[in-house]
Parts: C-alpha cells; sequence; structure tokens
C-alpha cells in the first residue's frame, strides 16, 4: 500500500503537466481584465462601458490544417473568405497562410469603430478562425480585416438578428 500511494500521485503529476498550458491576462488602467489568452489559440477579449460594467465578450480560436478547401474561392478573395455571411454575430475567417506568420483579425463596425482584435500565428497552409462574438452585435454591416506579412484582405459580413 506505501508504494501505490506514491505511483498514483507520480501518474496524476505526469497527466497535469502534460495537459497544462499556458495562460495570460491582459488588464486596462482600472485593474479589468480585457482579455484572456490561451496556447490552443483560443482567446477571449472583454469590453467595458464608462461605468465599468462589462458589454461584451468575443472568444476567437484559430483551427489548423482544414482540408478540402476550394483554391480558387480563396485565390479570388486574396487569401481570406468569411462564411456564414450573412451571420448571426458566430463566424469563421477562412485564410490561407503562404508561411508562418503573425495573423491579426480585426472587426470594425460601419463607421470605423474598432470592435474587436484578435492576433494568432498561422503556420503554413490553411485555416479558419472562429469568431463569436457575445452579446450579439447590433445588426448591420461590418468589416472585417485580416492582415499579416503576406496577407492583407478587408471584408464586409452582413450580422442578422
Amino acid at each position: 500500500m506505501k508504494t501505490v500511494l506514491p505511483i498514483i500521485l507520480l501518474v496524476m503529476f505526469v497527466f497535469n503537466e502534460a495537459n497544462s498550458q499556458t495562460t495570460q491576462f491582459k488588464y486596462d488602467n482600472h485593474n479589468r481584465i480585457i482579455n484572456v489568452s490561451y496556447e490552443n489559440q483560443k482567446q477571449i477579449n472583454y469590453a467595458y462601458d464608462k461605468n465599468g460594467n462589462r458589454i461584451s465578450q468575443i472568444t476567437s480560436t484559430i483551427t489548423t490544417a482544414v482540408s478540402n478547401l476550394n483554391d480558387s474561392l480563396l485565390q479570388a478573395n486574396n487569401g481570406v473568405f468569411i462564411y456564414p455571411n450573412p451571420s448571426n454575430g458566430n463566424f469563421k475567417s477562412r485564410i490561407y497562410s503562404s508561411q508562418k506568420q503573425q495573423v491579426t483579425v480585426q472587426i470594425y463596425t460601419i463607421d470605423g469603430k474598432l470592435i474587436h482584435t484578435y492576433s494568432a500565428e498561422a503556420l503554413k497552409g490553411y485555416y479558419d478562425i472562429n469568431i463569436n462574438i457575445n452579446p450579439k452585435p447590433i445588426p448591420g454591416t461590418y468589416i472585417v480585416t485580416v492582415k499579416g506579412k503576406t496577407i492583407d484582405a478587408s471584408k464586409k459580413i452582413l450580422i442578422m438578428e
């Protein structure tokens, strides 16, 4: 019995270390959390009103190695395709990265107000970046920009009820 407990503890430690990941937090000047970034390319961004109340939470993730893509569709769209469009606030930005690079996705209102920024490192290949805006933005037209070393595209997306 004395040897079983140390073995169980060792197995639990190794299992926890294998499944652990680094989480980074960013805070604003009022010590409110504004961003949580995980090793698995997931990010959560928070926005606050002038009274300090949280007004939005946006979750983004990047999925690697997307298969069965229509290359001509991506080429015709400067390596970026937004779908579904129209959307309910939950959509994907499919990109083709010709090399390893830092990619930044930004969402703007039609009058130019930035409502979301997401950055990730993209390896060479095809990727889906999942964007989930919560609470759902006001229905209307938004601009999604995707920028990287070899990518620079702007696309319109229609958010509907």
